[in-house]
Formats: structure tokens, C-alpha cells, sequence
């Protein structure tokens, strides 16, 4: 069973913005900073919906038992969890006026799943590393992808190794996580309708 606690933030802020439409609607901006704040929050608020929902539901399905369509699948839920990602920095622009890149707002959860997606979806084929230079390829071996475990074939300089990655575990630490950062985005939104009401 995947962790939702994301998404049931996601419903609180979501019934929380709506209960108090009265409020926001006679607000210039709908009590945000600007018009871009306002469309940050609206757009944030749907991708976070749309992201939870999507990866909850290809969670409970599973990778296709062929591998070619699950290589579809891989990449298409790290992108989806990319997303999600660059929502909550939105999300948090909205709502504190500062942008500030997500690699800054999420945990090490958040980390570990952005890294991971970067290793296998976002530069497979050569990524280089640091001031250092050392590269890295990587490579998800033919298999039937399950999320408890994704077999990858590693390459950092000339080292060479094999991992398997529990996907669902890191997708669940990264869930729990972000209702937090959700959670705290939602207290501050609601301090804000009390200074206006």
C-alpha cells in the first residue's frame, strides 16, 4: 500500500482555499502578492493533485509486465514525481513570495528520489559530476520493473556496478515528507486569511 498523505494535504489546502472563496474573491489578486503568485498557487494546486493522483494510480497497477512499455512507464512516473517537485517550489513561491528552487525546500527524501530520477531519466546516457568532472552513465537493465525493486546498471568513471532501487520505498519517505512541506505551506496560507478577514 503506497503512502497518500500528500494528497490528503493536498485535499485539506484544496477545501480550506474553497470554503473561504467569499473571502478570496473580493481580494485584488485573490489576496495574493500579484497576478503571478495567484497563477503559481492555482497552477501548483493542480499539479499537485494531478501528480499524486496519477503515480497513485499507476502505483496500484504496477509496470507493465513487458519491459519495453515499462521503460515508458519509468520514465514517465520520475518525470511525473519531477513535476510534483517543481509544483511545491511554485507552491511555496505563492504563498511566501520568495522562489526558491526545490532542491532547497525538500528533505532527503526529496533528494534521493530528484537524484535518482536525474541519474535514470534526466541524463542517463552521460551526466557529468561536479568540478571534478567525473562521469556518470547509467542504464535500467531488461526486466519486468516492479516498484520494490528496479535493477540499474551504474557507471561512475570506471567504476561499474549493479543496484536495485526500491522505488516504492523512496516514492513513500518522499510522500510523507512533502504533506510536511505541504502541511507548513497550508498553516502559512491560512495565517494569511486571518490577516485578511
Amino acid at each position: 500500500m503506497s503512502s497518500t498523505e500528500l494528497l490528503t494535504v493536498r485535499n485539506e489546502l484544496y477545501a480550506f482555499w474553497a470554503g473561504k472563496n467569499a473571502t478570496w474573491q473580493h481580494q485584488p489578486r485573490s489576496g495574493f502578492a500579484s497576478d503571478d503568485h495567484f497563477n503559481a498557487f492555482c497552477i501548483a494546486k493542480d499539479w499537485l493533485q494531478d501528480t499524486a493522483e496519477a503515480l497513485m494510480q499507476h502505483r496500484s497497477q504496477g509496470f507493465h509486465a513487458d519491459s519495453h512499455q515499462g521503460y515508458i512507464e519509468l520514465w514517465g512516473v520520475m518525470q511525473g514525481i519531477v513535476i510534483q517537485q517543481d509544483a511545491f517550489a511554485e507552491m511555496h513561491y505563492a504563498i511566501t513570495e520568495n522562489r526558491v528552487p526545490f532542491d532547497k525546500i525538500g528533505g532527503t527524501a526529496s533528494l534521493d528520489l530528484r537524484d535518482m530520477r536525474n541519474r535514470v531519466v534526466g541524463n542517463p546516457t552521460r551526466k557529468d559530476h561536479g568540478t571534478a568532472g567525473v562521469l556518470f552513465r547509467s542504464a535500467v537493465e531488461r526486466q519486468s520493473m516492479t516498484y520494490d525493486a528496479i535493477r540499474i546498471g551504474q557507471y561512475c568513471g570506471t567504476t561499474k556496478q549493479h543496484t536495485t532501487v526500491r522505488l516504492g520505498q523512496l516514492m513513500d519517505a518522499f510522500d510523507k515528507e512533502a504533506a510536511e512541506i505541504l502541511g507548513g505551506l497550508l498553516n502559512l496560507l491560512k495565517k494569511r486569511f486571518d490577516r485578511i478577514s
